[in-house]
């Protein structure tokens, strides 16, 4: 029979292997029961075998204390003979009934811990499997509104809206305030922020596949399926965030950019402040004012790759430390932070103080109502860059991949987990077999000793 593909069948599967289970406890606890029983009842005949042999070697020496000569006792000693080969044979008997009633008993105390852990296990199955059907159709309904209106084209629309006329008048309205070399200084450090979002994402992403790797290899289970689960519950919520909020996200753009391409709009900037913005004086002060820009962006860079180069140490560190890096990585990461330092350090140096005011100073000309209507042209950019790049298709194909990988670890884990069991029970039976033999190991030896039947 073939594995288990996803999280419903999964459920469904353990649903009934757990329900398979309590059922043969079941039955393994009314057999276990009998069996005690039984051994019960025979050892109590083979106390009462050995008590009438012990009478009836008893009465023949009696006997025998009584014969005047030896002819007289052969009959009596043949008759003690028998007597005490059913005596020792009793003796035999009760401890073969001993042994087989310790491991009865065993057997049925551990019937009755398996029928108690399948039972909590067969309920809360039964829960998961609820839970695995309330799910899959939660997904399928998400999946189902993919191929609906308005989702079935809005990656199009997007793309659509994004090369129309009305974002190109919207840039246009947005950006025509805005000296060219501040407005790419401002898309630049813009760009880097998200970018900074970004890498704060992949770095965690980096360090929760060393875990992983370090989980595999020293064999912890669970925390195994920390890199799937998480990978299943971001397609998951991709999903989800697509089919609640793509819709919304297309129209807050599109809203955006009616509102800046509006031809009524009036301008936010006096004859004054385009002068002050545009043409300042001395007209080398508009030199400095670039000059300060590419200082400033020489800096934003070098502190960056100064904090991704200290995040690689940081990670280089964890691995020589839990034994997972490779030779010299250490020593490699610390150097190139040392390297980052120190540009970082000149970057800083080249970009004095009255150029940072020079800048800052420039950037205050415009006022924030500016800063808002650019902000707002760039979001509705990016919403519909990343919707028009986002074919719902892949969305569903990401899911299906997820929750196979998932899927598959928690198959293989149940398996591994069978395995212990089936182990830890066959142990059990064997510990009880072992301290018996280990308990009466003196009345086993001496009975082997004189060959009792």
């Amino acid at each position: 029979m073939a594995d288990p593909t996803t999280l419903k069948d999964l459920a469904h599967a353990n649903l009934t292997a757990w329900q398979d289970r309590a059922a043969a406890a079941r039955a393994d606890a009314t057999t276990a029961q009998a069996a005690v029983s039984t051994a019960v009842t025979r050892l109590a005949d083979a106390t009462q075998a050995l008590a009438t042999a012990r009478s009836e070697g008893q009465r023949i020496r009696t006997a025998l204390a009584a014969v005047p000569t030896t002819a007289d006792a052969d009959p009596l000693l043949r008759q003690l003979d028998t007597a005490t080969i059913a005596q020792r044979a009793a003796e035999a008997g009760i401890l073969a009934q001993e042994r087989q009633l310790a491991r009865a008993r065993a057997q049925l105390d551990r019937a009755a811990l398996t029928l108690r852990s399948t039972e909590t296990a067969r309920l809360r199955a039964q829960a998961e499997s609820n839970a695995a059907d309330l799910e899959a159709a939660r997904v399928a309904a998400l999946v189902a509104a993919l191929a609906q209106p308005p989702l079935h084209t809005l990656d199009q629309d997007a793309s659509d809206l994004l090369g129309s006329t009305l974002t190109a008048a919207a840039q246009t309205a947005a950006e025509k305030d805005i000296p060219a070399p501040l407005l790419q200084r401002a898309t630049e450090r813009r760009d880097l922020a998200r970018e900074r979002i970004e890498g704060a994402a992949a770095d965690r992403k980096t360090l929760a596949d060393l875990i992983q790797a370090q989980v595999l290899a020293t064999g912890n289970t669970e925390d195994r399926l920390l890199v799937p689960r998480t990978a299943y519950a971001a397609a998951l919520g991709a999903l989800e965030s697509y089919v609640s909020g793509a819709k919304q996200r297309l129209d807050r753009a599109q809203g955006a950019l009616t509102r800046l391409a509006d031809p009524a709009r009036k301008t936010l900037l006096t004859e004054a402040q385009k002068k002050r913005l545009n043409t300042p004086t001395p007209a080398t002060l508009t030199t400095e004012r670039e000059t300060a820009a590419g200082h400033e962006k020489a800096l934003d860079e070098a502190r960056w790759a100064l904090e991704q180069a200290e995040q690689k140490r940081d990670l280089a560190q964890v691995k020589e430390t839990v034994g997972a890096g490779a030779p010299g990585g250490l020593a490699a990461a610390a150097a190139a932070l040392v390297t980052a330092a120190g540009k970082e350090t000149a970057a800083d140096t080249a970009y004095p103080p009255s150029e940072r005011t020079l800048l800052s100073e420039w950037e205050a000309a415009l006022p924030d109502a500016i800063w808002a209507d650019l902000a707002d042209y760039l979001d509705a950019k990016t919403s519909l860059t990343d919707l028009a790049g986002t074919p719902t298709g892949t969305l569903e194909t990401t899911l299906d991949t997820a929750e196979e990988t998932l899927v598959h670890d928690l198959v293989a884990l149940g398996k591994e987990q069978a395995a212990r069991d089936l182990y830890a029970a066959e142990l059990a039976g064997r510990t009880a077999a072992a301290e018996f033999a280990a308990g009466a190991a003196g009345r086993i030896v001496f009975s082997a000793l004189r060959g009792d039947a």
